[in-house]
């Protein structure tokens, strides 16, 4: 999908489609080659896809005031990816734990 589709008028945002539907309906957001069925470690590169969706979520909240900083958001994406840098590897850590 992207943000030209005509789902994303009216009350309807790339920002709201992803938080209804976090967490349990990820797999149905989220790049498909992000993580595959049958690959190695997949809990784990699951567990990072979603500790950095619901930090873009933490991000992109309508409310600016309600929004993380930048330095913080820095910070628990290193906490929450360092971790699991070191353990398993996959395009989504490549580009996503680059500062690890």
């Amino acid at each position: 999908m992207r943000p030209s589709d005509e789902t994303f008028n009216g009350e309807m945002s790339i920002q709201r489609w992803v938080s209804d539907s976090f967490p349990s309906g990820i797999h149905q957001v989220a790049d498909s080659n992000l993580v595959m069925p049958g690959e190695e470690q997949i809990d784990l590169k699951m567990q990072c896809l979603l500790s950095v969706m619901e930090l873009a979520l933490r991000c992109t909240l309508v409310k600016p005031d309600a929004r993380i900083s930048m330095k913080d958001a820095l910070s628990t994406l290193k906490k929450g990816c360092a971790p699991i840098c070191s353990i398993a590897s996959c395009m989504l850590l490549d580009f996503i734990c680059w500062s690890c």
